[in-house]
């Protein structure tokens, strides 16, 4: 990280259009709760309720709730009605009670398989460092850059974050990147079936597009960050999201009401490789629905954050709190 990006990142937290929230309010220092966004209405973090300390993996945020605790069985996404009538969920009640009084005891908590906070030393790049708080499969993190003119970056910041620390994710010039952490069985873990997925997201530029997801295998030195990639890339200037399989764009869903990109938002998933699908998906409290079967477990092997080619340049998103649980 060359002294000069961050005088440029600097500069960008200073600018009152195109690196503040999606409204073009000026936000001041990305984590100044003191600042407008501190009232507003709009989805994201409530900086009026303290997040949990870093390393908490226990306590979930905003509309990722459900998404990590509903536990297995709940595949419906999170905020959508059941729609059952009385009688079907009777039956279930009642083989829920039978199954308490003659099956095995219930499952503990969730295994906590991924807790980042990205604590360190300011600035310093996140390549070839580990998870801060948890690391089952005992990987580190692995950095691609694609710079056509300019340079990606991606390094701790401890000015930023929900609460601070964050990771960094810097697009010089005409770049992007992404960010990879393997995911996959090793020593005694063994990676589960069905897993979900949740971390906070912000950006100065709202007209960054955010790759959230899993490469199969890293990609090429220098390849596009979708080559390979299964998962989701979050529109910042409009909260959208599409879902991509293999690289290719599938579909598009509109997010419900007006997104706040200029603050932390919550993003949560499930995962099931055994059928490939991908659900309870919420973003800021908004559910979206996305039919797939490509999320499989050789697809899923390494988790992935990164910004998508044709971002503005001097682009400075924000990834914190990055939570895998089975």
């Amino acid at each position: 990280m060359r002294l000069r990006d961050v005088f440029l990142c600097s500069a960008l937290l200073a600018l009152p259009m195109g690196c503040g929230s999606s409204d073009g309010s000026d936000d001041g220092h990305p984590h100044d709760t003191s600042g407008p966004h501190a009232s507003t209405s709009s989805p994201g973090t409530d900086a009026s309720t303290p997040p949990p300390p870093k390393g908490d993996a226990s306590t979930p945020r905003d509309g990722a709730v459900s998404v990590l605790d509903a536990g297995p069985g709940a595949d419906q996404d999170a905020g959508q009605p059941v729609g059952q009538d009385g009688g079907q969920e009777a039956a279930q009640e009642a083989g829920h009670d039978a199954a308490h009084e003659s099956g095995p005891p219930d499952a503990g908590p969730p295994e906590v398989i991924i807790t980042a906070g990205f604590s360190g030393t300011d600035n310093a790049m996140i390549g070839g460092t580990s998870p801060d708080v948890t690391n089952l499969p005992r990987g580190t993190f692995q950095t691609d850059g694609v710079n056509l003119s300019g340079d990606f970056d991606a390094f701790i910041d401890t000015g930023s974050g929900n609460p601070a620390p964050a990771l960094h994710l810097y697009d010089v010039g005409s770049s992007s990147g992404s960010v990879a952490l393997s995911i996959a069985s090793a020593g005694g873990y063994v990676k589960p079936a069905r897993f979900s997925v949740q971390l906070d997201i912000m950006t100065l530029a709202p007209s960054t597009v955010i790759l959230v997801g899993f490469y199969g295998a890293l990609p090429a030195a220098g390849a596009d960050t979708v080559t390979g990639f299964t998962g989701l890339a979050l529109h910042t200037d409009t909260g959208s999201m599409d879902l991509v399989e293999g690289g290719v764009t599938k579909t598009n869903v509109a997010f419900t009401g007006t997104y706040n990109a200029g603050i932390f938002n919550t993003l949560g998933f499930t995962i099931d490789t055994g059928t490939g699908a991908i659900s309870g998906v919420m973003l800021a409290s908004a559910a979206f629905t996305f039919s797939s079967t490509s999320f499989t477990n050789s697809v899923t092997s390494y988790i992935v954050v990164g910004t998508e080619a044709g971002g503005p340049s001097g682009s400075c998103s924000y990834i914190d709190n990055l939570i895998v649980k089975d």
